[in-house]
């Protein structure tokens, strides 16, 4: 935009897209050409993540925040979403949107209720499990406010939840068709039917998170979503609460789960059954936590505002997603991650007839968006220097100025040990953050594929796997990306391994793998005249890799 041009909603809302699409068709381009395609139809998914991600660590600024700050400041209806549009959709060319509101009158789900019934008339052939197939869902999926084959599963699973659908005689299929029952609904009020719908929902959540979850007692119950829903919990709370309701100590999974201090043969006997199960199972629970409370009530009819705390790594994550995209089994889990905290939206103040208050809502405007629209909003290059910047300084500022130590590693190349270095890194820094830095520093391919293992071994129980990684192996554990240094039990193991996947023979030894072996030597004070993180020493060997890094 020029100095001194009149601009309207629609051009500040075009300039937070414009983040999403620089950074999509930058990772989509860098794919593999022969899988990429495959990540398209689940175009909403991925815009979902980083549509509801800050874009400053542990800062309200979400896209879906700024669009409400801005939809208050131009006096846009409350509740309205940037929504992500294929620009040409037969070949991949770039990403428009459009904006879709959300209302007690208007709301986009009773429209595509109706779609979905029309796109079942007269019957539809559904997979032997009662459900869409991928292609029906692709397919339906066009003719949804939301192009995401996940909504049009939603919606197909709702209407047999509510009847709407019953099966007709057939051979060797699942053939349904609307029932009776469709016409009743639909002669209703659109406020009415959002009504069902939602009730319906909080009644499918329910049944799912009582089939899915990995408990021994049935803790979501029909009062406990309501619940959740109009007294919103930050999730580990929510984890908490629902661990210590089936009588297990979620402290204590969280603990073994988070610093595992010399793999195995340090876990205490009795918490190698049942308790380690659960620590998988409490990974697994965030997912569906996700994917049948935050997504339906969030993305799908708007009336929580989820936040993750951490800005999503867009390129990493589509990288992880074209390998399983393919896969509907892998796609369950690919797509949905719990988010940090959530609040009430406007409209969810309707429809549960609760009043605002600061512990369940988050007013945008409050973020006061006429000091922002001239600095952080002035261009695309302007909010691309912000957020630039903002991920540099984050570490530090969301822990109130300097980190609290300094960790000193020894450093060392696996495969030739006189190559090392002392390296100091804040205690703040993530297990993603110390790898990108490592890679910059002995001269490594910065691709994503790694893991970090707590232990003088490569000990899978104590592995952080990148997300990328995790995806290709398939684990369930936490990504490493989610771990800062600080979390981790140094005190019991001072020894850690980065493995380092997919390399090129730069060294001798054993590639594609290169491995590190970092023994952390100290831990000092901050000094404020200092730059972190830096290298204190360096042997001969690893001086000259720096000087070829560096040329």
């Amino acid at each position: 935009m020029k100095a001194g041009e009149v601009v309207n909603y629609t051009d500040y809302i075009s300039i937070l897209h414009s983040l999403f699409e620089k950074s999509f068709v930058g990772a989509y381009r860098d794919a593999d050409k022969n899988k990429r395609r495959k990540i398209l139809p689940y175009l909403h998914a991925v815009h979902r993540r980083w549509y509801y991600s800050t874009l400053v660590e542990y800062a309200p600024f979400s896209p879906a925040n700024l669009t409400g700050c801005i939809s208050a400041y131009f006096e846009e209806p409350a509740d309205t979403y940037i929504v992500p549009v294929l620009r040409t959709p037969t070949k991949f060319s770039g990403i428009n949107f459009r904006t879709v509101s959300y209302s007690l009158e208007n709301h986009p789900v009773v429209a595509d209720f109706r779609a979905l019934i029309n796109f079942c008339t007269p019957y539809i052939d559904l997979h032997q499990s009662s459900c869409l197939t991928d292609p029906q869902a692709l397919e339906a999926a066009e003719l949804l406010s939301l192009n995401d084959p996940h909504y049009a599963s939603f919606l197909l699973e709702l209407a047999l939840r509510m009847r709407l659908l019953k099966g007709c005689p057939s051979l060797y299929v699942q053939r349904m068709e609307p029932s009776k029952k469709c016409d009743e609904l639909f002669a209703l009020s659109n406020e009415d039917i959002l009504r069902e719908i939602v009730d319906a929902t909080i009644k499918m959540t329910v049944y799912n998170m009582q089939n899915e979850s990995p408990l021994p007692e049935n803790i979501f119950t029909e009062s406990f979503i309501r619940s959740l829903l109009a007294n919103p919990l930050e999730t580990d709370e929510l984890f908490q609460r629902v661990f210590d309701a089936a009588g297990y100590d979620f402290d204590a999974f969280a603990e073994i789960g988070n610093n595992p201090p010399g793999g195995l043969s340090d876990i205490p006997p009795e918490l190698l059954g049942i308790d380690m199960e659960m620590l998988s199972g409490a990974f697994f629970m965030g997912i569906v936590l996700d994917r049948y409370f935050y997504t339906p009530f969030g993305h799908f009819l708007r009336i929580i505002r989820p936040l993750y705390a951490l800005p999503f790594a867009l390129a990493e994550e589509l990288q992880a997603y074209v390998v399983v995209g393919g896969d509907p089994d892998e796609a369950f889990i690919a797509f949905f991650a719990p988010c940090s905290s959530y609040s009430l939206t406007d409209l969810g103040l309707k429809i549960l007839n609760v009043k605002k208050t600061d512990s369940n809502y988050f007013n945008a405007a409050d973020m006061n968006f006429e000091n922002m629209k001239d600095t952080i909003f002035a261009s695309e290059y302007a909010i691309e220097k912000f957020v630039e910047i903002a991920a540099i300084f984050s570490p530090v500022t969301s822990g109130g100025g300097l980190p609290d130590k300094i960790y000193t590693f020894r450093t060392r190349l696996g495969s030739d040990s006189s190559v090392w270095a002392h390296v100091q890194v804040p205690d703040t820094f993530t297990l993603e953050e110390l790898y990108d830095t490592l890679t910059g520093w002995f001269d490594l391919k910065n691709n994503g594929e790694y893991s970090f293992f707590h232990d003088k071994v490569e000990n899978r129980f104590a592995e952080y796997p990148s997300s990328k990684r995790g995806a290709k192996t398939k684990t369930t554990k936490k990504p490493a990306e989610l771990f800062t240094l600080a979390e981790l039990d140094f005190e019991h193991m001072q020894t850690m391994i980065l493995a380092a996947y997919g390399q090129s023979a730069i060294f001798s030894g054993e590639p594609p793998v290169v491995r590190l072996t970092l023994e952390r030597l100290t831990s000092k004070d901050p000094d404020p005249d200092d730059l972190y993180p830096c290298i204190s020493r360096a042997s001969k060997k690893m001086q000259e890799v720096l000087n070829n890094s560096s040329d």
